[in-house]
């Protein structure tokens, strides 16, 4: 792992809503005055190893504190349990 990927448990990153998989942190690969490049990216992303599902953060956010509390962030069961329960029949209450 480099400097620029850090992830896991040990990185305060819950497991993946998806799929339960493991969340990696990749970090800013540029910054704002660095020569244009395509490849690199201004905002850090955390990407699950397995279904690779992603929650980006805040353009220079280089700790990539947006991004984990993008990735932390779950709606509690409490709260979207009527949209459940409307949507399994058809939408109308």
């Amino acid at each position: 792992m480099n400097d620029r990927m850090s992830g896991g448990v040990g990185a305060g990153l819950l497991p993946c809503p998806f799929c339960g998989g493991e969340g990696r942190l990749s970090k800013p690969t540029c910054r704002p005055d660095t020569p244009y490049n395509p490849a690199d990216r201004l905002f850090p992303i955390v990407r699950c190893q397995d279904c690779n599902a992603e929650a980006w953060g805040s353009d220079e956010n280089y700790d990539g504190s947006t991004a984990r509390a993008a990735w932390n962030r779950r709606v509690s069961l409490t709260a979207a349990t009527p949209f459940i329960r409307d949507a399994s029949v058809g939408g109308e209450t």
